[in-house]
């Protein structure tokens, strides 16, 4: 899959475009139901099939203040369209020009013009173009205007509730993995690339592999237990997610802290992929070292029941 970071560094190719345009944030089964269409029209109609997605999420962009919290890294989003068979990723920096685009010069210099796009999917509830006041009804429009024609994908119901991302990150914040796990197809993951920590926790016989995120936070805060997967194999183990507030005070960086059980070897610098199963209990702040010990062999042990129930239900 070719990876396209600015309208400028694209040459129109011989084959013009189906393209979905959506953040495609957590890949949830409303934007794997996008992709599928888009992938599909493009194989009948013999083009490609491109996604346009956007850095920062455009949220980010408008509320810089707020927390924003993301459910993929960009490596989780680009394999994940890859895997879908998807040709070409435009993941465009979205900043203030592209903001203050109206939607006539975004369709037809930028899509149809300069991308050839001749089909373009979004979601039933898509908006875009300066202010956001744009809806699927004016892209259907101008598309039709310039020779182009646009497709709205419904969305995807569960229980009377639209998936969407937000759905998916409240649900990890209140600790209902299982409601995410529905909305995602699977169980939520993220992926890293493991980096020397302190070693406190070998010293206490919970070794871990730990994961920085510098330029994200994803939806999640205490201890889990979780599948990791790694280059040697997939292990049980249990992680904690978020600041470690009883070891690092003034250090707000988010951590992914993984204790892989039955494990030993060396994972530094090697991608892993940390699979959530339950929620095992929030971050707590302990008064010394001991007690956060007890809790930590308490935490294992919850985790290995979670994780039992988990594989005889053969999830």
């Amino acid at each position: 899959m070719q990876l396209i970071r600015s309208f400028s560094d694209y040459r129109k190719q011989d084959r013009d475009l189906v393209l979905a345009i959506g953040n495609f944030d957590g890949m949830h089964r409303g934007h794997a139901a996008v992709i599928k269409r888009t992938v599909g029209l493009a194989h009948i109609s013999k083009l490609e099939a491109a996604v346009m997605t956007f850095t920062p999420h455009p949220r980010q962009f408008f509320r810089p203040d707020e927390i924003m919290y993301t459910l993929s890294t960009f490596r989780d989003k680009f394999e994940s369209l890859k895997s879908c068979g998807v040709d070409k990723l435009f993941n465009l920096r979205f900043d203030a020009a592209f903001a203050s685009m109206d939607a006539r010069t975004f369709v037809r210099d930028m899509l149809i013009g300069r991308l050839g796009v001749k089909k373009v999917i979004v979601g039933s509830l898509f908006y875009f173009a300066r202010g956001g006041r744009a809806d699927f009804s004016v892209l259907k429009s101008l598309c039709e205007q310039y020779g182009a024609e646009a497709y709205a994908q419904d969305g995807i119901l569960i229980e009377g509730q639209r998936v969407s991302s937000s759905a998916v990150r409240e649900s990890l914040l209140r600790g209902d993995l299982a409601a995410a796990a529905l909305m995602l197809d699977r169980p939520y993951s993220i992926t890293g690339r493991v980096c020397h920590g302190n070693a406190l926790g070998r010293t206490m016989g919970f070794p871990t592999a730990n994961v920085h995120f510098f330029d994200m936070q994803p939806p999640l805060n205490g201890v889990y237990a979780v599948r990791v997967h790694t280059v040697y194999g997939d292990y049980d183990g249990m992680c904690n997610a978020g600041m470690r507030p009883s070891i690092r005070e003034n250090d707000k960086r988010f951590l992914l802290e993984a204790h892989l059980f039955n494990f030993s070897g060396d994972l530094y610098a090697t991608p892993i992929r940390i699979s959530f199963i339950s929620k095992i209990r929030d971050e707590t702040v302990f008064s010394n070292l001991n007690e956060l010990k007890e809790r930590l062999s308490l935490d294992r042990l919850s985790a290995q029941v979670s994780l039992s129930s988990f594989k005889k239900r053969g999830l």
